[in-house]
């Protein structure tokens, strides 16, 4: 018995001292194998431009300074950034820096996963933001993220040769405009079969959950109430959408299945598509892959066309990404003062990351703005400026309840697409279904109003 309970206590210490009992490992504890402060830092995977940019400035910091260290992590997007959380959460390695979408803001802060922010940054960080990104950041009066960089989600991009070959002069301003353009600018070959596509719009349940914002927006319309409490899709304007989405279907003025996704320029860029609705990270895409197709200068952009060609309305959503501080993980301060050096106050790192983008994406920072603005060239530029001048004044913010929402409609529009129901019927079943997950969820708790 003196020998069982001799191995029993040498394996309590051993499970001690790694920290699963009493949370003494270095994980655990909060500090690097050197006694630093561990500030450990997970982004979204992107374009290799914005990964270096993140490995550059990490490493600045960690060699500025001797009392932190930022361990950066880039973590693929989506179902495998969510599962890898819970898995850190679980073992007690949850990363206390954290991307997130610029939607998702409201579902963590709610969910109490996020830090406050008041009382670890400066108000003064916070007043140089344009005021549609601190709402995107506020949940219940506090401040729960700061923005790394914001982007317009829907900018219409249109190749002006084959607008120009086909007799029309300028992009299309209207719904109406759009379905005629597209059909005039399809290409068949001598078999009849489709070479190339007047317009295309995303397909798939996703992309068009996120497209159809904008048309929403212009229709100063919602999927559910202020309030949170009840649906709000059956109605003129949803039935006006859908109705769109139905005419450039059945007037062959898009194709089927989407060449390339909404996300993607491919389509655009090898001459697949005439005139396409994408962000205005389109045009990085562009740049890398096609860089003569912009030297040309035929790549023109545009508002994304509204009912009645009116373009000082919310033409589009306007995303983007956030750092937050996790609730519950160690040095939130060290993690916050992090945000500041890098975000807040590092306008040479902001502005070679607007410089990497070719300036396709956007700071939150009026002040950054303000530099901006002194840039001659780029002022000079007609796709920066169209972009900042007729789309970004008037863009809206993502919504900020959680994206299953927006995936009733989207399926909503599949079924009109594909026939499988009638507008009327296709709403109504929408309704149905976001009333039941605002009932299941208990949304109108979570609601930052």
């Amino acid at each position: 018995m003196k020998k069982i309970c001799c191995v029993l206590l040498a394996a309590l210490m051993t499970f001690a001292c790694a920290g699963v009992l009493f949370g003494c490992s270095k994980d655990q504890s909060g500090l690097t194998e050197d006694g630093k402060k561990l500030i450990r830092l997970w982004t979204i995977q992107q374009e290799n431009y914005v990964n270096e940019w993140w490995e550059k400035w990490v490493g600045v910091y960690n060699e500025s300074q001797s009392e932190n260290f930022v361990d950066l992590e880039i973590v693929p997007d989506g179902d495998v950034y969510a599962q890898k959380l819970k898995g850190a959460q679980a073992d007690g390695t949850v990363p206390v820096l954290q991307m997130k979408k610029f939607g998702d803001v409201t579902t963590y802060a709610s969910s109490q996963m996020l830090a406050p922010l008041n009382e670890l940054i400066d108000a003064k960080y916070f007043a140089d933001l344009t005021e549609a990104t601190r709402q995107a950041a506020t949940y219940k009066g506090q401040y729960y993220a700061y923005p790394f960089f914001v982007e317009p989600c829907g900018v219409l991009y249109y190749r002006k040769d084959y607008l120009a070959a086909a007799g029309l002069t300028e992009p299309p301003k209207t719904w109406a405009q759009t379905i005629d353009y597209a059909k005039k600018l399809t290409v068949r070959d001598g078999n009849n079969a489709i070479t190339r596509y007047g317009f295309e719009l995303g397909t798939g349940t996703n992309d068009l959950g996120i497209q159809s914002w904008q048309f929403e927006y212009q229709q100063g319309a919602d999927l559910i109430s202020q309030d949170w409490s009840r649906a709000t899709c059956n109605d003129e304007q949803h039935t006006a959408i859908l109705q769109f989405y139905k005419d450039l279907k059945d007037q062959g003025a898009v194709a089927n299945q989407s060449v390339s996704s909404w996300y993607d320029m491919a389509s655009f860029y090898q001459n697949k598509v005439a005139m396409k609705v994408c962000g205005s990270w389109g045009i990085t895409q562009i740049e890398q892959n096609a860089p003569e197709l912009l030297e040309s200068g035929n790549v023109g952009v545009s508002f994304v066309p509204t009912q009645d060609g009116n373009h000082e309305c919310a033409t589009t959503s306007i995303g983007g990404y956030f750092l937050t501080v996790d609730a519950k993980a160690l040095n939130q301060k060290e993690a916050a003062d992090f945000i500041v050096w890098l975000l807040a106050e590092n306008d040479e790192a902001i502005l070679e990351f607007l410089e990497k983008s070719s300036y396709a994406r956007f700071t939150a920072r009026n002040s950054i703005s303000a530099k901006l603005e002194e840039n001659a060239e780029l002022q000079s530029n007609e796709i920066y400026r169209i972009i900042t001048e007729q789309v970004m004044p008037y863009a809206k913010p993502e919504p900020r309840y959680p994206f299953d929402v927006r995936l009733f409609f989207a399926s909503a529009i599949e079924k009109v697409l594909t026939g499988r129901a009638d507008i009327p019927t296709a709403l109504a079943e929408c309704e149905e279904g976001i009333n039941g997950y605002i009932a299941d969820e208990k949304l109108a708790e979570k609601c930052p109003n």
